[in-house]
């Protein structure tokens, strides 16, 4: 009888994980009622932005079930009967702590125990109330799976021990039985992106071009500020991710500008259209306040001109490999940004064809700029530089180069969405 009860012992302590594995991975969570100031529109847009993250319940469910058992809910252990009852593993409570906040996040288990406190800046857009609430539900949730690891490394210890007494066996002969508890995976922190931002708005752009030879001199190519059509993508697929994989960072670029005039040698007047596109892709780290991505991109800025007589058509294909930069000024609405890259030239188009066969070129382009979010309206304004020199070699049919250089400045105006 007793190795029977020692055996039984075991086989519970060994289920205790599967059980707890099979349980729902999404929680059932009840918001009660904030205090302070303006606190019902504080819990409005809590529960709205926490919707799709957690199985909600409503507060007259809770009512109706209390009126049901004849409970009174204005007590503690009223409102514990409730919870546990209606099988609700989460109770989240809030307060406004004065008229300029914060707002004080705290989630509770059933029993009332704390597991986790969060406080947001308000009043505050949505977004970042209900960016705390889910990073608070997150971190109960971890708090609970360690306190489930601990109480199953008991439970399986207490088993061990049952068997031991049941049937002791020599030293030699014992199984080991792993007591370890289960670490769980801590819920990342930080400043959560957008999933999507689309942004489209205009490009006023300078630029200037030239095939210089030995003596300095030779061809060359220069704008006043002319306008582009400009557009920009971002995705972060797994910016909902809670650990590190969130970082991946995809992103296009380009412009266009169309109907663009320009004046002939002879005062005749020509057509122009300048094109660029980049895609990048890499990999971004975020903290509280700042964001830094590092990044690889495949880039083409060119100009068409109707012809060639003056100077020629290009087209600068190239490498970038790059860094960017975000800094929080004041939360979510205004962001400073630094982009920084370098240019690893992969093809210039007919420039070698006509100013020298042996065409090598590389550079730098930089920009600052601030952005930001409001309330998924995202909006950025960045100044931008670039720089490449020129290298030929051999002479080209056109003009004998020897060195060019490409230059650009550029203001740009983004107006956009952003999903989380």
């Amino acid at each position: 009888m007793r190795r029977i009860l020692g055996a039984l012992a075991l086989a519970v302590g060994l289920m205790a994980p599967a059980v707890a594995a099979a349980q729902s991975e999404v929680p059932r969570v009840i918001v009660l009622r904030f205090a302070g100031p303006r606190a019902d529109a504080a819990r409005e847009a809590v529960m709205i932005e926490i919707a799709s993250y957690v199985e909600l319940v409503a507060e007259d469910q809770a009512v109706a079930t209390a009126e049901a058992m004849g409970v009174d809910v204005s007590s503690p252990d009223g409102m514990a009967r409730v919870v546990e009852e209606m099988g609700i593993s989460l109770v989240v409570a809030g307060s406004v702590e004065g008229r300029r906040g914060p707002l004080r996040l705290t989630v509770v288990n059933p029993r009332g125990e704390p597991l986790a406190r969060r406080d947001a800046p308000y009043p505050s857009d949505s977004a970042t109330l209900g960016a705390a609430a889910v990073q608070a539900i997150e971190d109960a949730q971890a708090e609970l799976r360690r306190r489930e690891a601990e109480a199953r490394a008991a439970e399986q210890a207490a088993a061990a021990a049952a068997v031991a007494e049941a049937q002791p066996l020599p030293p030699d002969q014992l199984d080991p039985v792993q007591t370890e508890p289960e670490t769980p995976s801590e819920p990342l922190g930080g400043w959560r992106q957008p999933v999507l931002q689309l942004l489209v708005g205009t490009r006023l752009r300078v630029e200037t071009m030239d095939a210089l030879g030995e003596d300095g001199r030779g061809p060359f190519f220069a704008t006043d500020a002319y306008p582009e059509l400009d557009a920009k993508v971002v995705v972060r697929p797994l910016a909902s991710a809670p650990d590190l994989s969130r970082g991946l960072y995809l992103a296009a670029e380009g412009g266009v500008s169309l109907g663009i005039r320009y004046l002939g040698e002879l005062g005749d007047t020509r057509d122009m259209m300048s094109f660029r596109l980049r895609i990048d892709a890499g990999f971004g780290y975020s903290g509280e306040v700042f964001e830094i991505v590092g990044m690889v991109g495949l880039g083409v800025d060119g100009v068409s001109l109707d012809q060639s007589d003056g100077f020629e058509s290009y087209a600068l294909t190239y490498l970038r490999p790059g860094a960017l930069g975000r800094v929080q000024l004041f939360e979510t609405y205004v962001v400073a940004e630094l982009g920084l890259g370098g240019r690893v030239g992969l093809d210039a188009g007919s420039l070698a064809a006509a100013y020298g066969p042996g065409l090598a070129f590389g550079g730098v382009d930089l920009f600052l700029g601030l952005g930001g979010i409001v309330e998924g309206f995202t909006y950025a304004a960045r100044f931008g530089y670039s720089y490449v020199a020129l290298g030929y070699d051999g002479a080209g049919p056109r003009f004998d180069a020897a060195s060019g250089t490409h230059e650009a400045f550029e203001g740009r105006l983004l107006l956009g969405y952003s999903l989380r």
